[in-house]
């Protein structure tokens, strides 16, 4: 018993040194671990971002990326590989272990973070020296560039004119870049550490600056040698090219074919040709200043070719004008044409869905018979009004359809489909009215039919009355009494069958109003859809 106790403890005993020494190298490695670390913020933190040499700079900060991504994995396995064991083991990390993790993964973030923030740096400063180097070596190159055409003497004076308007345009984004490059060279000066560098940077941006002032200068001393004759030249040739590009944008304008398919587009085609006929009056304008330039340049030089192009520019101003006269009138009216067709459309649609509400309402059904056939016969007559003046509007509309200008399928569709509409409900108006004629002259019958049988009952009531009475034959009641027993089983007759006979007449009356009110309802030709 004494030996097992022994060997038990001499087993722990041997753990418990195991374990000691597994932990002494686990602290080992993150005290080497955090050496690392530290080792590599202070050289991460001594990499200078705005250091001429970009490439040395560039080269230095790949390899601490590459060491600091080295040692974070380094970390990171021992971590996980330390909790994997002890988790394994007694399930539980030690808080002396676990603290020294958390310090180290701290170390480990501050590490990536510097490093991330120290390539954004030399990011933002290579490309501030990129950008500096580019800009003055195409500034350098535009001065150049510049003094060359500028004292260029052998240039024409429209040549010159042109070449200077190159010139002058340009150099707004010239300055444009010289402004990127001063920030960039003040960025330079303010973070580099070289001094003759600084001065460098700082004597280029000032030559730079002299050297664009003394272009502008040149620009605008060659601007006052242009002669009053290149003006008038110049002035001549621009509204020449105005008049001939609006009579080429004009004439592909009218060239195009005339659909129209809808009201709308047809008023937005008539737009487009008042707009255009409104930008004649400017064109007659610059041939007028033409014709005065022609006679200044005249005064003092040749003409040149001048004279024809006034008269091609003119011959071009009144072909394209005649036509946008004519097509203008023509859009105007047939817009109206159309707008009254449609609006015309539009009323007899609705004309047609008052007329169907009138026929089916309450108020209308109560009027008397002959009101409601009267009311029937002038809607006939309406129906016909109606499609008159359809047939007369859609008429006068595709006149202008016949002029070339095209036109919309739908529209005759919608006329043919609301004049098949009158015609369903003129059949439906009719009808009725059929009906209601054939109601009219039966109730007659029947009322000259109740009269007759009213004149009956009267002379059956009478005899009986007669008969009835204590005088009848007061000396033969036997006759007496079977003559009022026949004429009261007979008058029972007569009286059951004026009943019978009013009912059947009620029962016939009463379906002939339905089959009036049921002439009422809409007819399925009717329906449509409002367009």
């Amino acid at each position: 018993m004494a030996s097992q106790l022994n060997d038990s403890l001499h087993d722990k005993d041997l753990q418990v040194n195991r374990d000691l020494e597994e932990i002494e190298t686990i602290f080992r490695s993150i005290s080497s671990l955090q050496d690392k670390f530290n080792a590599l913020l202070e050289e991460i933190q001594a990499v200078h971002a705005f250091e001429p040499n970009i490439t040395k700079t560039e080269n230095e900060l790949d390899k601490l990326n590459r060491e600091s991504k080295a040692t974070v994995d380094e970390s990171n396995r021992l971590i996980n590989k330390t909790k994997e064991t002890y988790l394994s083991k007694q399930n539980l990390i030690p808080s002396d272990i676990a603290q020294e993790f958390t310090a180290l993964e701290l170390l480990s973030e501050r590490v990536q973070s510097n490093m991330e923030t120290k390539q954004k740096e030399f990011k933002r400063a290579k490309t501030v020296r990129t950008d500096y180097l580019a800009g003055v070596d195409e500034i350098q190159r535009w001065l150049m560039q510049a003094e060359v055409e500028v004292q260029d003497r052998s240039l024409a004076p429209a040549q010159m004119k042109e070449l200077l308007q190159r010139i002058n345009h340009e150099i707004s984004g010239i300055y444009e870049r010289f402004t990127l490059v001063k920030t960039n060279g003040q960025l330079i000066i303010d973070n580099c550490r070289n001094n003759e560098e600084k001065i460098l940077v700082q004597n280029t941006v000032e030559q730079l600056g002299q050297q664009l002032a003394q272009v502008r200068s040149w620009l605008d001393e060659k601007k006052q040698q242009v002669g009053d004759s290149l003006d008038a030249w110049t002035r001549f040739m621009n509204l020449y090219q105005i008049v001939m590009s609006w009579a080429a944008e004009k004439q592909a304008f009218i060239d195009q074919n005339i659909v129209l398919r809808t009201l709308p587009e047809a008023r937005n085609k008539s737009t487009d040709y008042q707009a255009a006929v409104k930008s004649i009056k400017p064109i007659v304008k610059h041939l007028s200043e033409m014709d005065k330039e022609l006679e200044h340049i005249s005064q003092v030089t040749t003409v040149g070719d001048l004279k024809e192009k006034l008269e091609e520019a003119e011959e071009a101003k009144v072909t394209v004008e005649a036509v946008l006269l004519q097509r203008n009138a023509l859009l105007l009216e047939a817009c109206e044409e159309w707008d009254q067709c449609e609006r015309k459309i539009k009323e007899i649609r609705n004309w047609i869905e008052k007329t169907k509400q009138s026929l089916e309402s309450t108020q209308h059904k109560k009027k008397p018979l002959r009101d409601q056939l009267g009311y029937c016969e002038k809607t006939m007559a309406d129906i016909n009004v109606q499609k008159t003046k359809l047939s007369l509007s859609i008429e006068k509309l595709e006149v202008h359809f016949k002029n070339g200008m095209g036109g919309d399928p739908r529209l005759s569709e919608n006329v043919d489909e609301l004049l098949t509409i009158l015609d369903s409900l003129a059949d439906m108006v009719k009808e009725k009215c059929s009906h209601l004629e054939e109601t009219l002259n039966q109730i007659d019958i029947y009322q000259k039919q109740m009269q007759t049988l009213r004149q009956k009952i009267i002379q059956e009531e009478q005899q009986l009355r007669l008969v009835l009475a204590p005088t009848y034959l007061p000396h033969d009641r036997d006759r007496a009494l079977a003559e009022q027993q026949v004429c009261t089983i007979f008058a029972i007759e007569q009286n059951s069958q004026f009943v019978s006979d009013g009912a059947k007449l009620e029962k016939s009356l009463f379906k002939k109003k339905e089959k009036v009110e049921c002439s009422y309802g809409l007819h399925p030709s009717l329906s449509y859809s409002k367009h």
